[in-house]
C-alpha cells in the first residue's frame, strides 16, 4: 500500500510539473527544466522509499573498466535518416558515433566525452530506480492500448534503443541479485512521455534520452574525437 501511495504522489507531482511547464511560454522555460524536475521528483520519492522497509528496494553495481560497456543507446531513423549511437563505458568514457543506416553503416562523425562517476551513476540510476529493468515495455504499451490510451506518433520520429549492462542488480525481477543485461526500445520518446506522464518507465527512458542529448551537445562543443 505504501508503494502504491508513493507512486501516486510521485506521478501526481510529475503531472503538476508537466502542466506548469506547458502553461509557461516555451521561450521562457530552460531546455532542461522538465528533466531536472523529473530527477528531483524521482530522487525525492526514491529517498523516502529507501528509508522505509516496506518500499521496493533496488540496488546495482557495475564494472569501473574502460573495457566494459555499461550502457548503449541508439537513435534509429528520424528526419535525417541516420543512426546516432552512444557507448558508455564503466570508466566514464562516452563515445558517440553518427553513421549512415544499415546495411552501409558508415561512420562519418565521432565524439568522445569523459563523465564523472556521479554523472554515470545518475544515468544508470534513472533506468534502475524507475523500474525499467523490471518490466517488458512492449507489454506495458500493449496494456495501455487495450485501455484505449494511444500516443500520437509523428511519421518522422526515431526509435530509441537502450541497453543496460550491470555487474549486479537486485530488484523485483532479480531478488537474489546477479549480473543483468536488459534492452528496451521506444518510438518517439518525447511524444510518449507527454502522452503518458504517469508511466515511470516511459518518463525514465525519455529522461535518459534527454540526458544523452545534453551530453552530445557537450561532446560536439569540445570537438570531434578519433576519426571514425
Amino acid at each position: 500500500q505504501l508503494d502504491r501511495r508513493l507512486n501516486d504522489i510521485g506521478w501526481g507531482l510529475l503531472l503538476m510539473l508537466t502542466g506548469l511547464i506547458w502553461l509557461v511560454p516555451a521561450e521562457r522555460v530552460p531546455e532542461s527544466a522538465w528533466l531536472l524536475g523529473v530527477a528531483a521528483i524521482l530522487l525525492g520519492v526514491s529517498g523516502f522509499a529507501c528509508r522505509n522497509t516496506e518500499a521496493v528496494s533496488r540496488s546495482f553495481s557495475y564494472r569501473h573498466s574502460a573495457d566494459e560497456e555499461v550502457l548503449t543507446a541508439t537513435y534509429q531513423g528520424g528526419p535525417l535518416v541516420r543512426v546516432t549511437s552512444h557507448h558508455l563505458f564503466g570508466d566514464g568514457t562516452l563515445r558517440i558515433v553518427i553513421s549512415t543506416p544499415p546495411p552501409e553503416s558508415r561512420a562519418y562523425e565521432s565524439y568522445t566525452l569523459q563523465l564523472a562517476e556521479d554523472r554515470l551513476d545518475h544515468l544508470l540510476g534513472l533506468a534502475v530506480h524507475s523500474g525499467l529493468l523490471d518490466v517488458d515495455l512492449k507489454a506495458v504499451l500493449s496494456g495501455l492500448a487495450l485501455q484505449g490510451r494511444r500516443a500520437p506518433h509523428p511519421d518522422d520520429d526515431s526509435t530509441f534503443v537502450l541497453t543496460v549492462r550491470l555487474r549486479s542488480y537486485t530488484g523485483p525481477s532479480n531478488p537474489v541479485g546477479g549480473e543483468v543485461e536488459r534492452q528496451t526500445s521506444l518510438y518517439g520518446t518525447r511524444s510518449m512521455a507527454r502522452a503518458f506522464p504517469d508511466i515511470p518507465e516511459i518518463t525514465a527512458i525519455h529522461a535518459i534520452a534527454m540526458e544523452l542529448a545534453e551530453l552530445r551537445r557537450e561532446a560536439k562543443a569540445k570537438g570531434p574525437g578519433e576519426e571514425p
